[in-house]
This record gives C-alpha cells, structure tokens and sequence, in this order.
C-alpha cells in the first residue's frame, strides 16, 4: 500500500520532540520494513521534497497571516488547506491507497473526500487547554470537524477513546503504538559530561503543567532536601524557572541517540502526567527497563500495573506523588531489577511485528469501506 500521513509535526523538523512526530517516525520504518510505501506531508518553514531514513518527506511551507479575524487565516485552516493541497499534486502522479490524518491542529479539515482516510488521535483539545468558564473554543471546533469528516479513527489508548467518543458520530478503534527501540547506536557523549556516575531521577518530554510539571516543581525541593545524593534531571523544551534546586539539571531536547543514555541510567522515570494518551515517553522508558512513576486516570493504567511493572500516584496530588517517589527510592535491589524486567517485558506487546498487522488490516479495511460507502464531500 501506498499511505499519506499528513501531519503538523515529523523528525525532520525543528518540532522533532513531539510525540506525533516520534511516533510517525517509527510507524513509517515500521510500515517500509513490512513492505509497504509511506509518504509523510509535513507543515514546515520550506517547500522541499527530502528522502529521511528512505522515508519520502514532502515539507510544505505554511504560510503565516497577520489578519485575525478571518477563520481561513487561522493557523489550522491554513496547515490542512496547504498539507492538502501538497497531497493532492502527489496524488496525481502517483495514487495513494490511503490517507492517515493527526488529529492534533486538525489536519483533516480539508481531506480529500475521493481517497480513503484515517485520522489517529493523539490528544484531545478539550481535554488540554483551560476552560475558565468560557465557551468552547474555536481550535476545539475545527479539531470535531476534522474528525467527523474521517472515515474512520482510532487512537492507542481506551482512556482517551473514553473521553473522545460523545463528540463523534462513529466509533473509535483502540490500536496500541507498534514500538521497538529502533536506534541501533547511541551516543553516550551528552551523558558522560553531565551526568556520568549520578543518581539521579528522570523527566523527559514537554515540561508543562498538563505534564505534571506543576506536581513535581511543588515537592522538588523536599524530596531533594531529604536526599542530598540524588538528582532531578529535565529533559525538553518548557518553562523551567522554578526549578532552582542545586541538584536539578536542565538539559535541552536531545535526538534519541543521545536521549536514550540518559533514560538507560536513570534511577526512574517521573511522568504525573494531568492528561496523557500512551505517551512515547512511557513506552521508551519501560522498553530501557526502567520504572516509570505515572499517575492514575491518565492512560498509564494500560501499561503500569502499579507496584508489579512500575508505579502509579494520583493525578494532580503532589504529595501522594512525593510520597510514590519515597516507595520507589526505598526499594531493595532485587525487588527494583524484577520491577524494571517486568517493564521491559511489558512493552514487548508492542512489537511491531504484531500490531503493524492490526494496523494494516485496518487500513485494508478502511479501503474497502470507502470503496462501497465513498465519503461525503463537506
């Protein structure tokens, strides 16, 4: 099969830490390798054609309006008009047999009704933007017609198809994240000047507070007081100001090469995550054998059986975040080395090698559903 994955973020861009774009990257290899053609169409700041680890990237340029109060000059309109319109010159020269939509800047807005589509969703509007008593806002609209434009949708978690489905007309799919650790080298540079031969706790991702940066910045202090040979490391783009404590390290987004060492030798991987869907974060911490401090109610349930493969606090509970921290720091050796192989053991599900097929059979099935019921145009 010939895919189309349209999308605002992919590895070949400044964005690269994004979970969509982590996520796109390992699903194209997988896909290539099972011997199908993947083709990403990216918003970017060029117009240009690129092969990336023999992925067929076309980056579309969006362009930028300074008017504000015309929908078609909304930054989402324009990256789904501009993404769509890339596809469909493609298109022309060589047919996809299917299109796979993010969802997130609802990319689908403008699909082409004549080829099939999916649209994988990665995080829900509603869910991560403040409400503060106002009306629902216009992102959370263009995203609900975008999704309800698709022919299909699915997602990789049941939390988040819990949370999605009263606002679509179909039902969501639940089809977990194929995922192996797809680097074969790393490289421990980064590591060795910084952090070589420290214990240190990790958090890596966006630093915000829908993250749990907020949880972690309110019990910091204490749990590094109380702790005078462990450090705190941060790993992503976001606010860092109050984090001020002496034994925290700051460190920037780093590409995996560099970013898997620093997860390797951890002692645990914080995640109090307000909201989350399956998060890459999660699956490349427990794949590396590490214990993954994650919160309840947030898609972690699905992975962390708590106590047995990793550890969960309650959500937007600092002290019972501080206090799940305390648990992990106390335990003896060998129950800490069982935990980490039954983490690793965990994610070995996710395997491509069996959800690739989930996901090929859907697509299959997708095109057949469009060919007998082809999609309304809008």
């Amino acid at each position: 099969m010939r895919i189309a994955f349209v999308t605002n973020e992919y590895t070949t861009e400044d964005n690269f830490s994004g979970g969509i774009a982590n996520y796109l990257h390992r699903v194209c290899l997988f896909l290539k390798e099972a011997g199908h053609d993947p083709e990403i169409f990216v918003a970017s700041t060029k117009n240009k054609d690129i092969i990336s680890d023999n992925i067929i990237v076309h980056q579309v340029l969006i362009p930028t309006l300074t008017t504000t109060d015309n929908l078609s000059a909304h930054p989402w309109v324009l990256t789904s008009f501009y993404l769509n319109k890339k596809l469909e010159q493609v298109n022309k020269v060589n047919n996809f047999d299917i299109v796979q939509y993010s969802n997130w800047m609802a990319t689908g807005i403008y699909r082409l009704n004549y080829l099939p589509s999916v649209t994988r969703i990665s995080s829900f509007q509603s869910m991560w933007v403040k409400k503060n008593n106002q009306d629902t806002s216009l992102e959370e609209k263009l995203e609900l017609i975008a999704l309800n434009k698709s022919d299909v949708i699915y997602c990789p978690s049941l939390f988040l198809k819990n949370v999605v489905q009263n606002y679509v007309h179909q039902n969501i799919n639940i089809i977990e994240t194929p995922f192996q650790i797809e680097i074969k080298k790393y490289n421990y540079s980064l590591y060795k000047s910084i952090l070589n031969n420290k214990k240190y706790l990790l958090f890596f991702g966006q630093i915000s507070e829908n993250k749990g940066i907020t949880e972690i910045s309110e019990i910091i202090n204490t749990l590094l007081n109380n702790n005078p040979n462990l450090y705190f490391v941060f790993v992503g783009s976001g606010d860092t100001s109050k984090l001020t404590h002496s034994q925290i390290i700051c460190i920037p987004p780093q590409k995996h090469e560099k970013l898997y060492p620093i997860i390797q030798h951890s002692y645990a991987v914080v995640l109090p995550s307000r909201v989350d869907n399956l998060p890459n974060t999660c699956l490349e911490a427990m794949a590396h054998g590490k214990i993954v401090i994650g919160t309840r109610g947030a898609s972690f349930e699905q992975l962390i059986n708590n106590g047995k493969n990793g550890f969960l606090a309650d959500k937007q509970n600092s002290n019972d975040l501080l206090a799940t921290i305390d648990t992990v720091l106390k335990i003896n050796p060998t129950k800490k080395l069982n935990i980490e192989k039954q983490a690793q053991k965990t994610i070995n599900r996710l395997n491509p090698k069996n959800t690739i097929k989930k996901l090929i059979k859907f697509y299959q099935n997708t095109i057949k559903k469009h060919s007998i019921h082809p999609a309304q145009t809008f």
